[in-house]
């Protein structure tokens, strides 16, 4: 079963709305772009694997992907968790590109890539702190003892993987991703003893899912932008020029002559991501380029969105 569905990661969302509300020559627009391109590749890499995990039966593996946890001191996130009655598995994706070589005596993964090598963090540590603190969370909880095993699996097929000779272990905690069929069925050989009822998947799951916090990002305070340094308007979503007029109940492009009747809805969802999640007339007037407060009006009334208050007071629940 697929305990929770990926959608597109909020922090991705936030990062596409600042960049269509930055000008190209603002002093962090390149800092934005390239971020997003950072986090868009790890989510790629991530989505690529369900492939994989789509040939598990849905009887034997329990699949939570992009879990956030406390536990009781520090957050920690698991890319992919996997319970099954014998044991539960962490998956670490990386979408690293180039030669890696993984250095077992420094604990650290070097890449070499246009003739250059880097040092990056250690992914075996890190899905190693991650079983820790998951151990941790379900000895607080009582939880019956369940051997938990880790994985860092790199997306990218052409990467090259590489570690010293004799380092065997290493081959069998950092794999590509085609390799993820072959490695589970050793570790389903491995373990014999059933440690987990169906209902206590069932039940560790649901509190799994239940204790899960989503990372509240204030975007701007990240990247040291005010609301001011935003662009503001409705965007032309033919050719993205901003912004676009409304004429007869309609959005018309300046530039291309593109005509739209809801192209407002992306502005005040780039408003809810970028600013708030409601939102007042006069705010959605200033946002959207208005002229008229009844019209600001009947576009937000027609979204058929929860508000609070009347008249002057009124705000609108934009998170859409």
């Amino acid at each position: 079963m697929n305990e929770k569905e990926k959608d597109l990661p909020l922090y991705l969302e936030k990062l596409q709305a600042l960049e269509r509300r930055l000008s190209p020559n603002h002093p962090r627009y390149q800092t934005v772009v390239e971020s997003y391109s950072r986090s868009i590749a790890g989510y790629k890499g991530e989505k690529s694997l369900d492939y994989y995990l789509s040939f598990l039966s849905k009887d034997n593996y329990t699949v939570l992907h992009n879990i956030r946890l406390h536990n009781g001191v520090y957050y920690f996130q698991i890319d992919y968790l996997l319970i099954t009655e014998k044991y539960i598995l962490l998956i670490e994706v990386k979408n690293y590109a180039g030669v890696l070589h993984y250095d077992p005596h420094f604990h650290q993964l070097i890449r070499t890539m246009n003739g250059k090598e880097v040092a990056l963090p250690d992914p075996l540590s890190q899905i190693e702190r991650q079983k820790f603190q998951l151990l941790t969370l379900l000895t607080k909880r009582k939880y019956p003892y369940t051997p938990i095993e880790t994985l860092a699996v790199i997306s990218n097929p052409l990467t090259i993987l590489k570690t010293s000779n004799n380092q065997e272990d290493i081959s069998r905690k950092l794999i590509h991703s085609g390799n993820l069929a072959r490695r589970l069925k050793e570790i389903d050989d491995k373990y014999k003893e059933t440690r987990l009822s169906s209902k206590e998947i069932k039940n560790l799951s649901k509190y799994l899912l239940k204790i899960n916090q989503s990372v509240k990002l204030d975007i701007l305070e990240k990247f040291n932008i005010s609301q001011q340094e935003l662009l503001t308007g409705v965007q032309c979503p033919a050719c993205g020029a901003l912004p676009m007029k409304r004429l007869h109940g309609k959005w018309l492009c300046q530039i291309c002559k593109n005509k739209s009747k809801n192209a407002h809805q992306i502005a005040l969802r780039d408003f809810s991501l970028l600013i708030n999640e409601t939102i007042t007339n006069k705010e959605a007037r200033e946002f959207l380029r208005l002229d008229s407060d009844a019209t600001t009006k009947r576009i937000l009334t027609s979204l058929n969105i929860p508000f609070t208050g009347v008249t002057k007071d009124r705000r609108y629940y934009i998170e859409m």
